[in-house]
């Protein structure tokens, strides 16, 4: 059974990609979201409408922000049941 991470679409690509970046960040380049810590934790962002398309390292904070807010609309307009995890 795959993990969570396989699970919800971040595969062998998207850890490879990960690491990429993980190695630019060491290498004192900066992306979207400034003054991550390469060694800390951060997500490697993709856009919400295409999950295809990434925008790369970004805070965790940064990247869930926006599904939870769009997970918060959605369930004060009665359009999907509440889910304990995107609280």
């Amino acid at each position: 059974m795959p993990g969570r991470t396989v699970a919800n679409g971040y595969g062998r690509q998207h850890k490879q990609l990960r690491a990429h970046y993980a190695r630019r960040m060491r290498q004192g380049e900066v992306f979207h979201c400034y003054l991550i810590n390469p060694a800390g934790s951060w997500d490697l962002g993709h856009d919400d409408a295409d999950r295809s398309i990434y925008h790369g390292p970004e805070h965790v904070s940064c990247n869930r922000s926006e599904t939870r807010r769009r997970a918060k609309r959605a369930r004060r307009q009665g359009a999907v049941a509440p889910r304990r995890w995107l609280l």
